[in-house]
């Protein structure tokens, strides 16, 4: 009898240790910070709010023009999107605020060829949302709208495949 309270204390002590331990962490242990909703615009002036893309894991892309790192890293957002852009949305996000002129960034990116969607945060509440001090900051954002893993600065394409694998 008493081997059978034990057991029976057991099972109800693992479903309360499960049940309680269902929150999203990262590998320290730290539960996942929800990721902030922004509105952002495409070239053309269409709007696209983060929120809108929940159920899809997301890489999120802050950048400048004139940055160098910004631009070094680039090249690897391009190649990671061939390969992942059928898995992750890619959002990389022109701080129009930063830029010298408003329509620098996209010239920019027209001279430059890249094919990845870029979007304009065109009245600068994405970079305060984001607590964007500095540049370039990437965020993995997984398909429950959790910050999965965050890069404050340059990130290589082997760190974004790091980063897109902890959200596909």
């Amino acid at each position: 009898m008493m081997k059978k309270i034990i057991s029976i204390l057991l099972i109800l002590l693992s479903l309360c240790l499960c049940l309680s331990g269902c929150k999203k962490e990262n590998e320290n242990g730290d539960e996942l910070e929800s990721a902030k909703d922004i509105i952002i615009f495409d070239a053309t002036g269409r709007s696209c709010g983060l929120s809108d893309l929940k159920g899809n894991a997301v890489v999120l892309n802050f950048f400048t023009s004139w940055c160098p790192p910004c631009k070094a890293e680039l090249p690897a957002f391009e190649k990671a999107y061939k390969s992942y852009g059928d898995q992750v949305i890619f959002l990389m996000v022109n701080l129009v605020g930063w830029e010298e002129s408003p329509t620098d960034g996209k010239k920019f990116i027209e001279d430059s060829g890249y094919t990845f969607p870029v979007y304009y945060d065109l009245d600068g509440t994405a970079d305060i949302k984001y607590d964007i001090e500095s540049i370039p900051q990437t965020f993995f954002i997984d398909k429950d709208g959790k910050i999965a893993d965050h890069h404050s600065g340059l990130i290589t394409y082997a760190g974004l495949v790091s980063g897109i694998n902890k959200i596909k």
